[in-house]
This record gives structure tokens, C-alpha cells and sequence, in this order.
């Protein structure tokens, strides 16, 4: 079987994730290839393991390599040099950086729900021919505070009451955690929303590990994940804006 362009940077990440420190996460793998929607990466990630080149156990750390080739290749690098045979130059040429792409502008990393959990759609806005993600012409000075800061279309309209309406460009800033009733970007199970997150210690599941998951439109009920149910559940980033109108996109 004949691997696609995406398939095969998939497959070197995970390889070089390997040599690096063991199995990676799949949003260890889509943060290296570009992809921030971990259904597209699951999606790569199932066309390997048909193709006999991995195998995966549904943990967050489930990514196993399968093909003796391959594994003579890792077991091979183990034996004989500490370095990765994968150097950084090639990283870098092999995975665009996100963030060097367009200085002073902002990525569109994909669209996202504000509604009832959707697949994140990120291929619209990142399968382009060369890998690279569209920007927004918008200086990311313009929000407070530092760090990695991306955006993404939103789709539904339950965050109206926060202001945030269909259409808009959230800006996030990517981070794994967030403050108790503050608006994230959360991924479940490869599912996509923009809601407030509380991690509830006094919901009615008597759980101290429950996620409350609120919308700001009354019209949507909260959602609850509890330790017993929940899966895969990742924020991916902290809301810290938005923008509006007819844009510039790059």
C-alpha cells in the first residue's frame, strides 16, 4: 500500500516521537505534522495500522510499531548512536513551523463547534499542497498575553450570549489546562467544542473528578463527563478573543 504525503510525515513523526522518549500521544503526533484535529490524525493514524505499520490499543500512549522493517530500523538506531537519525535540519524542513509560517499573522488551524460537539474540521484549512495553514492578516500583539496563539471558524451559535456568533475567528491560545469557568477549546474523543469548563466537585454525579461543560445560549443544555464516562477528553486552548467581518486571509 502506497502511503499519501500526510500518511508518511505521520508514520516519521511517530518514528522519530519513538526515539525521542517511547509511543507519543496523538496530539503529540498532530502538534509535529501540523494537524490540530485529533480525528484527522486518527483517521492518518488507521490508514497506517491497515497497512500493517502500527498498531493501536485505544491508550492515550497506544501507538505501537508493528512493521519488523521498521522496528529493526528503531532497534538498529538504539544499538548504535543516542542521535536520532532524523536531525533537527530535517525536522525542520521535513514539518512546517506553525508559528515561522507568517510572522505577523495569525493560523487558521481549523473550525470548531460552539453547539453540540462536532468532528474538528482542520482539512479545509490544512491539507494545503505544500502542508501550510492559511493566516489571518491580524498582528497577534493585539491580545493580551504571550504564547501560541491560533485560530479557528466557529460553527453554531452557543456561545451567542459570550458574543461569540457563527462565523466568527476565535483566537486561542494553546494550553492543556484552564482555569475553573473559563472558555476553551476541548476536544472529546476527537470531538471539537468552544465552551466554559468547570471541573465540578459539586455536580449531581457526586464525582470529584466530573467535567461540566456549560454553553452561553440557554437554549443548550450543560454537558457533564464524569471519571466512569469520560474518554479521550483534551483541551487544546484557552479563548482570549475573537475577530470579525470581512477578513484578510494570507
Amino acid at each position: 500500500m502506497a502511503l499519501t504525503k500526510k500518511q508518511q510525515q505521520i508514520l516519521d513523526a511517530i518514528l522519530f516521537l519513538i526515539r525521542k522518549g517511547g509511543p507519543p500521544t496523538v496530539r503529540e503526533v498532530g502538534d509535529l505534522v501540523g494537524l490540530s484535529s485529533p480525528a484527522t490524525v486518527s483517521k492518518h493514524l488507521k490508514a497506517l495500522k491497515e497497512a500493517g505499520l502500527i498498531s493501536i490499543n485505544g491508550k492515550s500512549r497506544g501507538i505501537r510499531i508493528t512493521n519488523q522493517d521498521l522496528l529493526n530500523q528503531l532497534q538498529d538506531n538504539d544499538d548504535s548512536s543516542s542521535e536520532p537519525p532524523c536531525n533537527d535540519n530535517v525536522i525542520q524542513t521535513h514539518f512546517r513551523s506553525i508559528a515561522g509560517e507568517n510572522p505577523g499573522s495569525l493560523p487558521i488551524v481549523g473550525a470548531i463547534a460552539a453547539g453540540h460537539p462536532i468532528e474538528a474540521r482542520s482539512e479545509a484549512f490544512t491539507e494545503a499542497s505544500d502542508g501550510s495553514h492559511p493566516h489571518l492578516a491580524i498582528d497577534p500583539n493585539m491580545f493580551s498575553g504571550s504564547g501560541n496563539l491560533v485560530a479557528m471558524k466557529i460553527e453554531g451559535d452557543s456561545m451567542i450570549d459570550a458574543g461569540i456568533l457563527n462565523g466568527d475567528y476565535v483566537i486561542l491560545r494553546r494550553q492543556e489546562t484552564v482555569e475553573n469557568g473559563e472558555i476553551a477549546a476541548i476536544f472529546i474523543e476527537g470531538e471539537g467544542t468552544l465552551k466554559r469548563l468547570y471541573w465540578d466537585s459539586e455536580s449531581e454525579s457526586n464525582d470529584p473528578n466530573s467535567l461540566r461543560l456549560e454553553a452561553e445560549n440557554e437554549n443548550f443544555n450543560s454537558m457533564t463527563i464524569t471519571e466512569e464516562n469520560r474518554k479521550e477528553v483534551v483541551v487544546f486552548g484557552k479563548y482570549v478573543g475573537l475577530v470579525r467581518g470581512e477578513l484578510r486571509v494570507l
